[in-house]
């Protein structure tokens, strides 16, 4: 599967491209290419959907007018859009759509987010898309830029006489990575579509 990289001087798109080299069945191709990862900037995803090819796409601080492009893209193409592309920060969507949506309405829920001091968007990508299927004000996100932090996330379910708290870390890019890739391998000759990265477990 040839893949062409939008954003591949960026610190992800080099971790993509070293991934992309020692993998046998991926090939790194502007142009013939079969799926477009994008993990660049506002202006690269637009770049990215003018290519009008199957999109993974992980760059966040999107505004609302270039995501309905993406979805417009997606009448045409497979496009999968996520704001975080770990595995586990999938099933943790999932678990947040599910059990946890309900947990949000017996207590205080907070969500803190932590990241290196680089990081241009804040709260994250990941924390919001938190809030919202929590169904819970984005306010009670905490967002905290530390070092070289790669990411962690911390939910805390404040009940009544009890507290349950999930925590997610990455250790490296590489996280990110694999979960790209694993992405543009599902998005691969599927039919056009809008699909959320959790889709890859069904």
């Amino acid at each position: 599967m040839r893949i062409a990289l939008i954003g591949k001087s960026g610190k992800m798109g080099k971790v993509l491209a070293e991934l992309i080299e020692e993998d046998p069945t991926l090939s790194l191709s502007d142009d013939p290419s079969d799926v477009v990862i994008d993990f660049s900037s506002p202006e690269g995803t637009l770049a990215a959907i003018a290519l009008d090819k199957p999109l993974v796409c992980g760059t966040t601080g999107l505004s609302e007018e270039t995501m309905e492009l993406l979805k417009d893209l997606s009448l045409r193409v497979p496009v999968l859009y996520s704001p975080n592309f770990s595995l586990a920060v999938a099933a943790l969507f999932e678990i947040c759509e599910g059990i946890g949506c309900k947990l949000a309405t017996l207590g205080e829920t907070t969500i803190e987010e932590i990241h290196h001091t680089e990081k241009k968007d804040s709260p994250s990508g990941t924390a919001l898309k938190l809030a919202a299927l929590l169904k819970i004000d984005p306010t009670l996100i905490t967002a905290k830029r530390e070092g070289s932090t790669t990411g962690i996330h911390k939910l805390k379910f404040l009940l009544n006489d009890e507290e349950l708290e999930i925590r997610y870390e990455a250790y490296s890019r590489k996280a990110y990575a694999r979960g790209a890739l694993a992405a543009a391998k599902f998005i691969y000759q599927k039919p056009p579509g809008f699909y959320p990265l959790n889709q890859i477990f069904h």
